[in-house]
């Protein structure tokens, strides 16, 4: 029943949409009226760009956060590296490093 219901809810917006045209329509704030230039529509636009900025902002810092992991992981597999038991990554002497099997 429920799995129904989710199919057909797209379907009832779609043609609430297509057949109440008016429900779809912008308000005279948002679509340029007599008001286009007053300080609502002004303010709802700075809140927008604020609200916009800031989701920019935490997506650039998860993908940063991604690729910092990327690197970490390439230098662990390298086999030059080691991590301790903080998470800390060390580097290999050299020594071992030559001398280790594969």
């Amino acid at each position: 029943m429920i799995d129904r219901l989710h199919s057909l809810c797209p379907i009832l917006t779609g043609a609430a949409l297509v057949f109440l045209p008016q429900m779809a329509a912008a308000c005279e704030k948002c679509f340029g009226g007599a008001a286009a230039n007053s300080s609502t529509t002004r303010g709802i636009g700075l809140a927008m760009l604020a609200l916009l900025s800031i989701t920019a902002v935490v997506l650039v810092g998860i993908t940063f956060f991604f690729l910092y992991m990327r690197k970490r992981a390439k230098m662990l597999a390298s086999g030059n590296y080691i991590a301790n038991e903080q998470g800390v990554i060390l580097s290999l002497p050299r020594r071992l490093v030559e001398n280790s099997p594969g």
